[in-house]
């Protein structure tokens, strides 16, 4: 079985696994949009709370099969220091 969530998270990293374990949490939390991570994009458009945020928001609906490579790593690089910052304080 094919489990997605292994295949993001370094087992050696304790950030990661934390931010792991919070997505996994907002994943599952139904009054909440889906968690923004490319894999859930095309889930989007089929979940209640994610298209009332999504139409709140402005989000574009193909946010991430249309970003190019180099702001695709911008946009990891960002995220990281979000999490660092949140994480490690």
């Amino acid at each position: 079985m094919w489990r997605w969530w292994a295949c993001s998270v370094p087992p050696n990293s304790h950030v990661e696994q934390r931010a792991a374990w919070d997505m996994v949490q907002r994943y599952m939390d139904t009054s909440q949009p889906l968690p923004e991570i490319p894999v859930f994009e095309i889930y989007r458009p089929l979940d209640p709370a994610t298209i009332a945020h999504d139409r709140r928001t402005g989000r574009n609906p193909r946010f991430w099969r249309d970003m190019d490579d180099a702001t695709y790593e911008r946009h990891v690089s960002e995220h990281q220091d979000k999490l660092n910052a949140f994480y490690r304080g």
